[in-house]
């Protein structure tokens, strides 16, 4: 199945990786879009080759607007990575999040 690519508009917050091993390095999340919508309010956010990570990061505290593709994310077998675990004792999905297409600073 195919995402859809998507339109959202908020603010964005980056949020450093601490240089440990911990479930938010794993996980991989450091950019994110606080929305005013109901049913989202924080999206997590990756960067892609057509808006690097650089430039998430100079974007922080923000108000951008952003066309995205979600993807699922990627679960790495247990005999692969040291990982934590699910309620099934598979590794947790890492990677998943909105691919950023596109990016512009709204003005306030």
């Amino acid at each position: 199945m195919t995402s859809k690519i998507e339109t959202f508009r908020g603010k964005l917050i980056y949020e450093e990786i601490p240089p440990v091993m911990s479930v938010q390095a794993y996980l991989g999340e450091e950019f994110f879009l606080v929305t005013n919508s109901q049913s989202k309010n924080r999206l997590v956010l990756r960067p892609t080759e057509k808006v690097s990570r650089e430039q998430l990061q100079s974007l922080h505290q923000q108000l951008v607007e952003i066309t995205a593709i979600y993807h699922a994310g990627n679960r790495p077998a247990l005999n692969e990575a040291a990982c934590p675990l699910d309620a099934d004792g598979q590794c947790v999905l890492q990677g998943a999040g909105y691919r950023v297409l596109s990016i512009k600073v709204l003005s306030k």
